[in-house]
Parts: structure tokens; sequence; C-alpha cells
């Protein structure tokens, strides 16, 4: 894909059932965009405008989007899948996560001017969010980063054992672990820090080893 493609308020369906899918210039412009590929899917012009996308994908994931973006279901198509294959994802506004994220042993990273919000699972080895007005999601992730770097909160809510290499909020943090331990790598807040393990009495609050962990609030 090398020009633009505008569906203004229509949809738009790619398809390369035996290869990847490549945005090498242009903008694309739709309500929703559902994208099925063998292969990669790179759909990452910093002037797309997609209001909710659709991914599933043999290998790599690459979208960017000008504003706010919601990875949700689009014909039939339900959030970003890439077959244990990276997940990169950037956005020029808030990030809405009404559908699942899920890179298998892949990589998972979000970059957003706003929010990173939503009910869908976010999976992956490593999980690395940046946003500038606060983060609350739910992850399934070996390690965790995230970042409010400008104003916010962030509240992770985790369903196994995860080591959270750094967490640094404006606000607070809250970080909530359903089944597992949480090692601390280091977190600072501008006002409160709660870990919770959820009532599990076998598991435990856990330093990396590092001589520089840290927690760090009010």
């Amino acid at each position: 894909m090398s020009g633009n493609v505008n569906a203004w308020a229509g949809d738009v369906q790619i398809s390369a059932v035996a290869g990847g899918i490549v945005q090498s210039a242009g903008m694309l412009t739709a309500n929703g965009v559902q994208a099925l590929a063998g292969g990669s899917v790179t759909l990452n012009q910093a002037s797309n405008d997609m209001n909710t996308v659709a991914v599933n994908a043999g290998a790599a994931v690459a979208i960017r989007d000008t504003d706010g973006l919601d990875v949700g279901t689009v014909n039939g198509t339900e959030g970003i899948t890439a077959a244990n294959k990276n997940i990169g994802i950037t956005t020029g506004g808030s990030l809405t996560l009404s559908k699942a994220v899920n890179a298998g042993s892949g990589d998972v990273t979000i970059v957003t001017t706003g929010s990173v919000s939503g009910a869908g699972l976010i999976t992956g080895t490593i999980v690395d969010v940046g946003a500038t007005t606060g983060i609350s999601i739910s992850t399934a992730a070996a390690t965790i980063d995230a970042d409010t770097n400008t104003a916010g909160s962030i509240t992770i809510t985790e369903a196994d054992d995860v080591y959270l290499r750094t967490a640094k909020a404006k606000t607070s943090v809250d970080v909530t672990v359903t089944n597992g331990s949480l090692t601390v790598g280091a977190v600072t807040a501008g006002t409160t820090v709660e870990l919770s393990l959820n009532g599990e009495a076998t598991k435990y609050v856990l330093d990396d080893g590092d001589a520089l962990t840290v927690i760090s609030g009010t």
C-alpha cells in the first residue's frame, strides 16, 4: 500500500492470505479497519486516521494512528493477534482496549499521547506501555514496564507471576496480581503505591535483587 485509502465513515477490509500487509506511504482513513494476513501487518503511517482496528496476523503487527483509537471488532475480527510475534501500537490520542491484544510469546509496546484503558487483555512476554494521561490495563505478561510521563495514575491487573520492572506515575500506582507473585524493580509514584496479591497466602511481593530496587510514593 503506497497511496491514500479513504473510506470516510465506512470500513476497510485488507487481506493477504499467504503474505503480509505493508503500508509504505499514504494515509488510511476509515471508521473501522480489518487486516488479515498470513505474514506481518504494518499500518504505521503517522497520518492514518482509524476509529477501530482489528488484526489477525501470522507475524509482527505495527499500528499507528493520528488520534484516538479503539482495538475492537471489525467485520467479525476481534482485537489484535500476532502469532507469537511483536505488536506495536502508537497513537496520537487515547487508546481504548475494547478487545484483547495478544502477542503470545512476543512483546507488546504501546505509546500514546493520552491514556490507555479498557477491558481487553494484553498478552506478551514483555508489555511496555507509555501514556501521557494514565494507564488502566489488564495483562498476562512476564515483565511489565509502565510510564505515565505527564499526568495520571497506573492501574494494572495481572493474571499470574510477573516482574514489574518499572512503573512511574505522576499520581498513584496500583498493581494487583490475581494468581501469582510480584517481583518489583522500580516503582515511583507522585502519591500512593499499592501492590496487592489478591489474598494469595502462598504468593509474595519480591525484590528483584537489583541494588537499585526502589518503591517510592507519599
